[in-house]
């Protein structure tokens, strides 16, 4: 593991659990067993790292689904298969997972603006399969964008039910 990624590890697990406010650069350094300043040389402020691992986190979250879709036709099978996707890649993300849901905030406006371009991306993603359902009869859907907000919010409460409850997340589509 080369520097940067044991920093980006240590960080990732300290938001994770203090939040990004309560995680300081000299903390971080400590945990990695470095001198503060040379957190520098890999990341120029908190805030880069911070948008690295959302905007990672995100990037291959959407890169799993499209590789998982590749050659599906159905769409209620696609719709199974986002949903279990997503539960899949959460339970083995869930520190990220939790940095995504509690530290949004922390974000500064433009770095917010390109995470939210990839949660809408994400979320077309689910609204095209979902119109695709909805144009061969196979789902009936009112507001389809409305939809597409309540299955993703679902997916994420699930997971955190199924976290706070000690239950394994990729059990509960079983």
């Amino acid at each position: 593991m080369s520097r940067t990624e044991m920093i980006r590890t240590h960080a990732v697990r300290m938001i994770a659990s203090d939040g990004f406010e309560g995680m300081s650069l000299r903390a971080l350094a400590s945990a990695c067993g470095l001198q503060p300043g040379s957190i520098y040389t890999h990341y120029r402020s908190k805030q880069q790292l911070l948008v690295e691992v959302v905007v990672e986190y995100l990037e291959d979250l959407l890169q799993n689904w499209r590789l998982r879709k590749r050659g599906m036709r159905s769409p209620i099978r696609q719709l199974q298969v986002f949903i279990g996707a997503y539960v899949e890649f959460q339970s083995a993300r869930r520190d990220e997972q939790r940095i995504l849901q509690w530290d949004l905030r922390s974000l500064d406006p433009a770095a917010r603006q390109r995470v939210e371009m990839l949660m809408d991306e994400y979320r077309s993603e689910l609204i095209a399969l979902l119109q695709s359902g909805q144009s061969k009869g196979l789902l009936v859907i009112e507001d389809i964008a409305t939809a597409a907000r309540l299955f993703v919010g679902l997916m994420i409460n699930m997971c955190i039910q199924g976290e706070q409850s000690g239950v394994d997340s990729r059990n509960l589509i079983a």
